[in-house]
């Protein structure tokens, strides 16, 4: 990666969250001491960074509670950004918060994926470039099959597939061509629009903690697999 590329980080963090249960959004539950999205936040600070929270609307004065309680030095974005119904909603909002410069890098990462590593994010960083957007991505581990129009189902060589993670990487004037492009059921994460906007896509080897907690057992296995980080061990309260 050239070295006079400025770097921003959109920590997306503005759905929901349902599925996880709990009654609060997923992202700003407790995990190892912190909010989830905080663990993710933290994983992206440095002097050459510029994080940005994107939250919901709504959310700001859940997030403004949960900070205030924050030890002194937990990780905290540099931004905070309203979000939208969507996800391409949200990071169009973002995009829209970072100057039009030609010199910017930006990796989108979802919040709900607090355990990736700090060597993944330098990894990507340094992968990323203007040739091509860089994504992290890993081998299925389970058999998989093919649904079938007719209701059946037949077995598909694994080898040939690789699950996707975030962080995303590419020049903020690519993303923004993408993301101006017209809506696509295809279009499920960063890389989908970017290689239908003409974009080549470069994948780097991601890694098996960087789950993203979709359901309530996620939050298990979170717990469990951040005992083995360096992570400082905060306990947040909020309250319901």
């Amino acid at each position: 990666m050239r070295s006079d590329k400025k770097r921003y980080a959109l920590i997306l963090a503005s759905g929901s969250g349902t599925r996880a249960g709990g009654g609060v959004p997923k992202q700003f539950r407790c995990i190892g001491g912190l909010p989830a999205v905080c663990h993710a936040v933290g994983k992206f600070r440095d002097s050459e960074t510029v994080v940005v929270l994107v939250i919901s609307g709504e959310a700001f004065p859940l997030w403004h509670e949960l900070e205030s309680a924050l030890p002194a030095d937990a990780p905290r974005p540099d931004r905070l950004v309203a979000g939208g119904a969507t996800r391409r909603e949200s990071v169009t909002n973002a995009l829209a918060a970072i100057p039009a410069d030609a010199d910017i890098l930006v990796a989108v990462h979802d919040g709900a994926r607090p355990l990736l590593s700090r060597s993944l994010v330098e990894r990507a960083w340094q992968a990323a470039g203007e040739d091509a957007a860089v994504v992290p991505a890993v081998p299925l581990a389970d058999s998989i099959r093919i649904l079938k129009s007719d209701g059946e189902s037949e077995p598909e060589d694994r080898s040939r597939y690789r699950a996707v993670q975030t962080p995303q990487i590419a020049p903020a004037e690519w993303l923004r061509r993408a993301y101006s492009l017209p809506e696509s059921p295809l279009f499920t994460d960063d890389a989908s629009m970017l290689q239908a906007a003409g974009y080549p896509v470069r994948l780097i080897e991601g890694e098996r903690r960087n789950i993203k907690i979709t359901w309530p057992d996620d939050f298990i296995i979170a717990e469990a697999l951040i005992r083995t980080t360096d992570d400082n061990n905060f306990c947040v309260k909020h309250s319901k």
